[in-house]
């Protein structure tokens, strides 16, 4: 039973307040603000990619039927 006891208020104390649980509003605007940015420099790269891919299989298409 002493164990039990043990055990249960280890986990109590484990948990977080209410005051602490969660995030605050400026870490999340700092997330969404450096995801913004890394979509900002990576979103140019990938439509660039993107666009010359489907360039690449249109001209593969003409070739083949050109055969």
């Amino acid at each position: 039973m002493a164990i039990n006891h043990k055990l249960k208020k280890l986990v109590v104390q484990s948990l977080p307040d209410d005051q602490n649980a969660g995030f605050t509003l400026i870490e999340m605007i700092i997330v969404v603000s450096i995801i913004g940015m890394l979509a900002a420099i990576a979103l140019p790269s990938w439509l660039s990619f993107y666009g010359r891919e489907r360039l690449n299989r249109a001209n593969d298409a003409i070739v083949s039927i050109l055969r």
